[in-house]
């Protein structure tokens, strides 16, 4: 029995992406909630 899976889901990155809101180094709380590590992306 064969198991295809189409995933429409891709990840694009290289050198045309750059990081936006990054708290890559130190965690933040938003509203008072748990600090995390967090950043956006921008891809064209």
């Amino acid at each position: 029995m064969s198991n295809n899976v189409n995933n429409p889901t891709k990840v694009i990155t290289g050198p045309n992406t750059r990081w936006s809101y990054c708290n890559a180094w130190e965690a933040k709380a938003i509203n008072g909630g748990t600090p995390k590590f967090s950043v956006s992306l921008i891809i064209p």
